[in-house]
């Protein structure tokens, strides 16, 4: 259903940059001659001419207009080399080189040429060219298929392509897959070259493999795979080499195909022909129509398009080479619940990270967000999750459908299945569809990819095509998802426990997906524990039904009104009403069945026919569990969890499951991440002296006597406000009434004072204690806390003049180990996270079994591995002033640690703080020192760039220095810095104090550093910058309503902007 508005709107703004590019181009220069003529001299002028020229008086004003016209020549150049260099990377279809020294006219460049494109292109957004892939020579093979519109079935040859890389093209590929090299940020070909084959001058080798990649050896980019020449093997990552490594693999015998299903009303099918070559093709199902049609078709089975998908399962990646590089690190993974997980964990992370946002949001100072009872389940979530970047195919969706927008109906894909792969995005056609839109390619009729070097536009306004593509099955490295509401009901088959896992899977994903647009998931016939713990994975997407009954009648109500609703608008499949902004949001319905009983046949046989007669109608019901599968779409596991999908691929996949070992705890760990409360900061567990009267984060407490609980949230509401209890708080008018001419009282920090029973196990509540300002008291503080620390000053010292006898270790930003001894050659970042995890341990240390627990977590590593890496990081660390070792060799039952005198900035951090809280309005320069350590988001990168069965840091998230108690430990003691300096009317000290919390917090998720910068805003009459601050504070929050803010914010703007109000 084309859009011509749209389309005369993109046109009308490619010809308006068109002209204006033209006049830049042409019309520039001739201005320029007319003013100034010939801006060339005829003879070479001497000194002395331009002496005078420039020293005499200008009466005429030709000297000015000369002047004029050299700098506008110059302009026009700097302008027309960026288009060129736009113009040819567009047409050759490659990376558009950067040009720093012209960034900004290569950014007007840019574009006005993107604007002119909109006149030759069809998608509704402009999108940057891409690289597409090379295509493999056409393979015929013989499939039997069920068709996806009929039950006849039809034994056809089918010449197609499937995609692949310039690996296929290497010499050697047709006996295996070549070595290859994906290149990460920072790289160059030398460092690559030393690393893979063992002289960093044999780079031209690689560069010759890659002609296609490699124009200039001195310009890769990231993400950019190499095909590596023969004999290339991994030495381990280096510096400016620290990509991922494949290694080159031997040809794998395709398995035979097994017989496609077949409807229950048909002839059973020949069996399908093993493929001519081990190369996969493609082909595609058959186009939609009715169940009963008495017709047949042409339709074929697609199987997946990546080269080695659907011969035999692919290796297991290597490691990264900068995590493993050689037998020093043998892991020896352990069977664990999670193994399936591997999609879900990664999307459920995505999902954690949004509501810790929420969480961040609320958090009062001097709290901790809610933390789950079990903190296991987050670390094995980053254990089990997959490196693929799953906000690109939401995005990539997305993209799609904005391409697709001004298209008429026929011309849409119909999409049954997706494989995604570190490579790319295949999405599998029932029936040949040409011409995809850019940056989506297209080497097969039936296969629309998109290259993993292709740049996206940003088209999150529109909705996601496919909202109910969902993961049933992977391979290393490669994820199979099938459209739900395209195939309409699905039955998964098999081993009873495994096909629930599968099914419980499905409906987590669903949950999390960033593509299923308001998706509604319906549960039925699950046990009732079970059906309540996944309600709890997201209480908006997920519903129980009371009955397999209620559950299909409600769906078959929803999915007459939806044929009728289709039929009003004229939109073919609610795909194409999402795309083209027709009619509502289509929001997709997934209804899961488990184990329904005898008499609930007919009433599924019904809802099947329904669902056949309307097909990509939002509707889909997943069945498990029955007698007498419905469906013609049948999903296999056995009891290995080795799936099948027969109609789309020979392939054996490993399904995707939700066990339900993980089940709860995943449901407790993202249902108490929904919750905003917060909790108090627990006492330091550090053993040292100095942590003696701190808490975990820093903060000084004294021992409080016994107090009631309600007296306790009392004093929190006296100090910070009530909590987020719902909007009538919001409405609350009990504080103090502020003119406009007043600024917002602030209090120092020095008033105020925590009160924590030291206790390690549970401690007594909390409230604030007013301070004393009896003299006595508080130089009783400060001199507790020069006896607990007296070396505090020489250690700041020796930090920050980098007293390289004392091994440095740095989490407040980029992780950053400087060694007193040899640092080694390779693997850095992986003996770092030795040393970090030892110096977050302070004195207590670590027994080898915590430590390997830590490292290796869910996976063993042998003796040997951890003996090697424990040596290489005690190279590392070096000796003591004294000879000694910095981290000693473990005796006996003495743990793991690092003996005194190492500086770790957290430490030191906590150290000053406490000093400057003890000091009270006389310790704005501890607690300036310690904001000073600050270098960026703590633990910034640190699995980044990691392509490793190993999970680094997966011990990160359930200990005290996650990176999460970090940044609201800066965030609060940055607050805490504000209000001294406000009392001191030092404003610039405010401001700087503010810009560090946002250093360590560049998201801005924390709420205390917004509500502070306005603060200050409404202290020097700014308002200007303070509706600036709200405006852009809505934005990071995507809220509509200055109501949807956190309560303290949402009062805060209210006594800064409506003063008056209140005071009425």
């Amino acid at each position: 259903m084309a859009h011509p508005v749209r389309r005369a709107g993109q046109i009308l703004t490619g010809l308006t940059a068109l002209l204006a590019l033209l006049a830049l181009l042409f019309g520039a220069p001739v201005a320029l001659a007319l003013l100034g003529g010939n801006p060339l001299p005829d003879t070479m002028p001497s000194w002395t001419q331009i002496s005078d020229a420039l020293t005499r008086p200008d009466d005429s004003g030709a000297l000015f207009i000369a002047a004029v016209t050299i700098v506008g020549w110059i302009a026009w150049v700097a302008f027309v080399v960026p288009v060129i260099v736009e113009v040819v990377s567009r047409i050759r279809g490659i990376r558009t080189p950067r040009l720093p020294a012209l960034s900004g006219m290569q950014s007007i460049a840019a574009g006005l040429v993107a604007s002119v494109s909109l006149l030759i292109a069809s998608p509704a957004v402009a999108v940057a060219s891409s690289t597409p892939a090379q295509a493999s020579p056409a393979t015929a093979h013989t499939t039997t298929i069920t068709a996806l519109a009929s039950p006849a079935t039809t034994t056809v040859t089918t010449a197609t392509t499937a995609p692949t890389t310039a690996a296929s093209h290497h010499a050697g590929a047709d006996t295996g897959a070549p070595a290859t090299y994906r290149v990460h940020k920072g790289d160059n070909l030398s460092a690559i070259s030393q690393r893979v084959l063992g002289d960093d001058t044999r780079y031209t080798e690689i560069a010759d493999l890659n002609p296609r990649l490699i124009h200039d050896p001195d310009l890769i980019h990231p993400g950019q795979r190499f095909v590596l020449p023969d004999g290339a093997h991994d030495h381990g990552a280096r510096r400016h080499a620290t990509g991922h490594v494949t290694e080159a693999t031997e040809a794998a015998t395709p398995p035979a195909s097994t017989p496609a299903p077949q409807p229950a009303d048909t002839d059973p099918a020949p069996a399908a022909t093993t493929p001519a070559t081990a190369a996969p093709t493609q082909a595609a199902p058959a186009p939609a129509a009715s169940h009963e049609s008495s017709g047949t078709s042409t339709p074929t089975r697609p199987t997946n398009p990546t080269a080695a998908a659907s011969a035999a399962p692919a290796p297991a990646p290597t490691a990264d080479a900068d995590d493993t590089s050689s037998d020093d690190d043998l892991v020896v993974p352990v069977a664990a619940t999670v193994g399936s997980l591997g999609v879900l964990a990664a999307l459920t992370l995505l999902a954690l990270r949004r509501r810790r946002a929420r969480q961040q949001q609320h958090r009062r100072p001097r709290r901790r967000i809610a933390r789950p009872v079990d903190g296991s389940a987050e670390a094995k979530l980053h254990v089990a999750a997959v490196s693929t970047d799953w906000n690109r195919l939401d995005a990539a969706l997305r993209t799609l459908a904005a391409g697709l927008a001004d298209r008429p109906d026929e011309q849409w894909p119909d999409v049954v299945a997706a494989w995604v792969d570190d490579e790319a995005i295949h999405l599998v056609l029932t029936k040949e569809c040409p011409a995809p839109p850019p940056p989506w390619t297209s080497d097969s009729p039936t296969i629309w990819t998109l290259p993993a070097q292709a740049e996206l536009p940003d088209a999150s306004d529109h909705l996601a095509p496919l909202p109910s593509l969902v993961t049933v099955g992977s391979q290393p490295g490669q994820h199979l998802l099938i459209d739900l509401e395209r195939l309409g009901m699905v039955t998964v088959t098999g081993d009873p426990a495994r096909a629930l896992d599968l099914v419980r899977y499905i409906g987590g994903e669903l949950a999390h997906n960033r593509w299923s647009d308001e998706v509604n998931v319906v549960l039925a016939g699950l046990d009732p524990d079970e059906a309540a713990w996944m309600a709890k994975l997201d209480s908006h997407r997920i519903t129980v039904a009371d009955s397999i009954e209620q559950a299909v009648a409600k769906l078959r109500r929803r999915l007459a009104d939806t044929r009728d609703a289709l039929a009003a608008t004229g939109a073919a499949t609610t795909m194409v009403g999402r795309g083209t902004e027709t009619g509502e949001a289509w929001p997709p319905q997934v209804l899961l069945i488990a184990n329904p009983a005898a008499e609930h046949q007919e009433l599924l046989t019904e809802l099947e026919q329904e669902l056949i007669a309307a097909p990509s109608s939002g509707y889909a019901v997943v069945v498990t569990g029955a007698e007498q599968p419905p469906g013609r779409w049948p999903l296999t596991v056995d009891a290995d969890g080795q799936l099948r999908v027969a109609f789309l691929t020979d392939a054996a996949l490993t399904a995707s499951a939700l066990p339900p070992a993980m089940l709860q705890p995943l449901a407790d760990l993202l249902d108490t991440a929904e919750n905003t409360d917060d909790q108090p900061t627990p006492p330091a567990a550090d053993t040292e002296a100095w942590a003696e009267g701190t808490d975990a984060a820093g903060g000084l407490y004294e021992p409080a006597a016994e107090q009631d609980v309600d007296d306790v949230a009392g004093g929190m509401d006296d100090m910070f406000g009530p909590a987020d209890d719902g909007e009538d708080e919001q409405d609350s008018t009990d504080s103090e009434p502020v003119t406009a001419a007043e600024p917002v009282p602030v209090r120092p920090a020095s008033a105020v004072t925590w009160n924590l029973a030291n206790t390690e196990t549970t401690p007594r509540p909390l409230r604030p204690a007013p301070v004393s300002t009896d003299p006595a008291t508080m130089e009783r503080r400060r001199r507790e806390r020069d006896e607990r620390d007296p070396h505090l000053d020489a250690d700041l010292a020796a930090w920050t003049s980098g007293d390289a006898a004392r091994p440095r270790i740095s989490v407040l930003g980029p992780v950053q180990i400087v060694g007193a001894g040899q640092e080694p050659k390779e693997r850095q970042r992986f003996y770092a996270e030795f040393i970090v995890y030892l110096a977050s341990r302070g004195a207590k240390g670590s027994t080898a079994a915590q430590l390997e627990d830590a490292i290796w977590r869910d996976q063993t590593a042998s003796s040997r591995s951890r003996r090697s890496a424990i040596s290489h990081a005690r190279t590392w660390l070096g000796e003591t002033p004294d000879g000694g070792l910095w981290m000693p060799r473990m005796a006996g039952s003495q743990p793991y640690h690092l003996v005194e005198g190492y500086l770790f900035d957290w430490s030191l951090f906590r150290r000053l703080r406490a000093r400057g809280e003890a000091r009270g309005t006389d310790g704005a320069d501890d607690l300036r020192a310690a904001l000073e350590l600050v270098r960026g988001a703590p633990f910034a990168g640190v699995q980044d760039g990691y392509h490793t069965q190993r999970t680094p840091y997966a011990w990160l998230p359930d200990s005290d220095v996650a990176p999460m108690h970090l940044v609201a430990a800066i965030v609060d003691t940055a607050h805490e810095l504000v209000e001294l300096y406000l009392a001191a009317g030092d404003l610039p000290g405010a401001h700087w104090a503010v810009e560090r919390a946002w250093l360590a917090d560049p998201e801005r998720h924390e709420g205390q550093p917004w509500r502070d910068a306005m603060r200050l805003a409404h202290a020097e009459g700014r308002d200007s910058e303070l509706a600036a601050l709200i405006a852009d504070l809505m934005r990071h929050r995507d809220a509509e309503h200055e109501e949807d803010l956190d309560v303290a914010t949402y009062q805060l703007v209210r006594r800064l902007t409506f003063p008056s109000t209140l005071a009425s």
